[in-house]
């Protein structure tokens, strides 16, 4: 395997490895709450909304590495990609919508629902 594609796969591996316990435990029905609060005006008082908003938009970080190079995208699955997303309010709405549209995934943690909803909605361009 190329070392180009070893550095996307090891930046995901490493990056579910070193998930806080709180996002690895959390659910999308337990975050929706602090995300829906996220996009209100009030956002930057709330830890909760805070943690929804700087997670995503990490995740999102990640999956947009695995976008930059052909090569090593075609050997990783679509949900660990993600293309350009305009704003960390998009990244948290398209969560949000993701999450409304499937609530047979809400005992899903919150970082597989962010994954599902960010390379469903901002998938990377050809």
């Amino acid at each position: 395997m190329p070392m180009r594609v070893k550095l996307p796969l090891w930046v995901a591996v490493m990056w579910t490895c070193t998930l806080s316990p709180a996002a690895a435990e959390t659910t999308v029905e337990e975050i929706m709450p602090a995300c829906e609060a996220a996009l209100d005006e009030s956002y930057l008082v709330r830890r909760p909304a805070g943690f929804c908003i700087g997670f995503i938009t990490g995740v999102w970080q990640m999956m947009a590495v695995n976008c930059l190079n052909p090569e090593p995208r075609a050997a990783l699955p679509v949900e660990l990609q993600a293309g350009d997303i305009p704003s960390w309010r998009a990244s948290v709405q398209a969560f949000l919508n993701w999450a409304e549209d499937h609530p047979e995934q809400w005992d899903e943690t919150f970082f597989m629902g962010t994954l599902l909803a960010l390379s469903s909605t901002f998938p990377c361009e050809e």
